[in-house]
């Protein structure tokens, strides 16, 4: 697993403060960082990579950065980034809200509009968050169904928001070292190993499992979020089919009668509420059975296993038809595109 580790005190302190604003701009995305400190500003991050998603430890004194269209034009990751507090405060103002995330709580935002963050700690402290880089190619929900969701912290609590919580800090944080807060040593990470311990088919695995349960906490959370008029039923509705279809896209019965049967509404009402989605409930089953194809071509683990194999794990019940759809998804044929993976190392699905 490919970790890099940024450490301000490593850098002589004149020009630290431009070093740190730099590259720290490369590795996250392009800002316009500030800082009372100047030079004397103290930070740490820490990137692990697993996968498709980037986990970051962010431990920094005083700080605000602003994203602004210019700087969104100069690059953006197309993310949704998802904030864990582990100590201190951040603020952020994003989408027309203004909010302040305490310790446990969670929230996301999005790399593609402006913004404006700060941390603010007492003299001497500083403020680490945990931050889930999740590409938006690759949740299932469609982006303007997580715009609610932006700069609106969630507060600590059981199911799903502590599953995902206890996950992001126990991958990011591992054993903690010099550069994790007091506050973290003993709590959620600490215990978790070191990232040398982790092959490049864990980290890859790692990753889905993360991509998984931040789908499966914004689902609930969108859910939560209606207050549901007539529109919103619709809304709640759709999330709920897209989910079924994710859990069942290894059934080659899965189709439009058998989701319709599920959710006790006609077919012809389930095709009526995809019209004014990206794709129809058929496309949606097919790109999402490649996508997964795809992820497990690439996957070292899964080398020894037939094309076929694979095709079949996900609801393909015939390679031919499988291999039409991959080839005109992808421009090759999935055997082409594995050995292409394979050589390159774990698929980004960017």
């Amino acid at each position: 697993m490919v970790e890099t580790l940024i450490e301000s005190r490593s850098v002589p302190r004149p020009g630290r403060f431009s070093w740190w604003c730099e590259i720290t701009g490369n590795e996250l995305m392009p800002t316009r960082i500030t800082s009372e400190a100047g030079d004397d500003f103290h930070g740490t991050l820490r990137i692990r990579q697993f996968g498709a998603v980037r986990l970051t430890w962010l431990h920094v004194g005083q700080l605000t950065s602003t994203r602004t269209p210019r700087t969104i034009r100069q690059g953006d990751p197309e993310e949704f980034p998802v904030v864990l507090a582990v100590r201190g405060r951040q603020g952020i103002s994003q989408a027309r809200r203004e909010a302040e995330i305490r310790p446990g709580e969670l929230m996301v935002f999005d790399t593609s509009r402006p913004f404006a963050s700060w941390v603010g700690p007492a003299a001497g402290s500083r403020t680490g968050l945990v931050i889930a880089h999740i590409p938006k190619a690759l949740l299932p929900l469609p982006a303007d169904r997580i715009g609610p969701l932006v700069a609106a912290p969630r507060p600590p609590g059981g199911g799903l928001h502590a599953l995902l919580s206890d996950t992001l800090a126990r991958l990011a944080l591992g054993p903690s070292g010099d550069d994790a807060p007091p506050a973290s040593r003993g709590g959620p990470g600490t215990d978790g190993p070191a990232a040398t311990e982790w092959r490049a088919a864990d980290a890859a695995r790692l990753g889905n499992i993360v991509l998984d349960l931040t789908a499966a906490w914004l689902a609930h959370e969108v859910e939560s979020e209606a207050a549901v008029p007539a529109a919103s039923h619709q809304e709640v509705l759709l999330l709920r089919i897209r989910g079924f279809i994710q859990r069942h896209l290894g059934d080659p019965g899965l189709g439009p009668d058998m989701i319709a049967g599920a959710h006790h509404i006609s077919t012809r009402y389930l095709h009526r509420l995809f019209e004014g989605q990206e794709t129809t409930v058929t496309a949606l089953i097919r790109q999402e059975r490649l996508r997964r194809c795809r992820r497990d071509l690439a996957d070292p683990a899964l080398r020894d296993s037939t094309v076929a194999a694979l095709a079949a794990r996900w609801g393909f019940a015939h390679a031919a038809d499988f291999s039409r759809s991959f080839r005109a998804a992808y421009g090759m044929p999935p055997s082409a595109y594995r050995r292409a993976a394979l050589r390159s190392g774990p698929d980004t699905g960017r």
